[in-house]
C-alpha cells in the first residue's frame, strides 16, 4: 500500500541538506576544482610552489575575465586542441525521488537548482584550468593524460571512505606547498 505521507524526519533531513548545499553552491566549486588542479599538478607532475601560485594567479584571470561571459570559446579552444571537452550536466526534477508533501518538493527544486549551479561552475572552472594548461605546453596526450589523474583524484575525493576528501587535499597543499586557498563558509 501506497504512503499516505512523506517521514516528517526525512523531510526534516532533505531541509538541512538543502540549506548546506544553497550555502556551499557559490563558493564551494572554486575552492574544490582549484584544490584538485593544484593537487595534481603537485603530487603528479610535481609542479614547485612558485608554478602552482602562478597558476592559481592565471586561473584567477580567467575567472575574472569569463566570469559573466560563455565559455564555449574555451570549450571550443579545448576541443580543436585536445579532441574531447568538458560537458555541463543539467540536473532535472526527475533525477530526484518524489514526495507529497509541498515542503519537500521546494527543497528538491532548491537541490536541483543548487545542483545545476555547482555544475555549471565546475564546468567553468576545469575548462579554465585545462586551458590554462593548454597554453602553458602541456601537449594533447600530457593533457589527456592529466584529465584522467585530475578525474582519480575527483572520485576519490569525493568518496571519504575511498580516500582523501577535499579539505584533506585542502590541507595537505597548505601544509606542503604553502598554497592556499581560500574556504567557503558555512553557517
Amino acid at each position: 500500500m501506497p504512503k499516505r505521507y512523506d517521514n516528517p524526519q526525512e523531510i526534516l533531513k532533505i531541509m538541512r541538506q538543502t540549506e548546506l548545499l544553497r550555502q556551499s553552491a557559490e563558493r564551494s566549486p572554486f575552492t574544490g576544482i582549484l584544490t584538485l588542479f593544484c593537487y595534481t599538478l603537485w603530487k603528479d607532475y610535481k609542479y614547485s610552489q612558485t608554478k602552482l601560485s602562478d597558476f592559481c594567479g592565471k586561473f584567477t584571470e580567467y575567472n575574472e575575465k569569463y566570469e559573466n561571459e560563455p565559455y564555449t570559446e574555451l570549450q571550443n579552444r579545448l576541443n580543436d586542441f585536445a579532441d574531447w571537452t568538458i560537458e555541463y550536466k543539467e540536473f532535472t526534477e526527475a533525477d530526484y525521488p518524489h514526495y507529497k508533501s509541498v515542503v519537500a518538493q521546494n527543497c528538491i527544486r532548491e537541490q536541483v537548482r543548487c545542483n545545476n549551479l555547482i555544475n555549471d561552475l565546475s564546468t567553468r572552472y576545469i575548462l579554465y584550468g585545462m586551458v590554462i594548461l593548454m597554453e602553458d605546453g602541456f601537449g594533447k596526450k600530457k593533457l589527456t593524460n592529466f584529465k584522467d589523474k585530475f578525474s582519480d583524484h575527483m572520485d576519490k575525493a569525493g568518496d571519504k571512505c575511498n580516500g582523501k576528501d577535499f579539505m584533506d587535499l585542502w590541507k595537505e597543499l597548505v601544509e606542503n606547498t604553502g598554497i592556499y586557498i581560500e574556504k567557503p563558509i558555512f553557517e
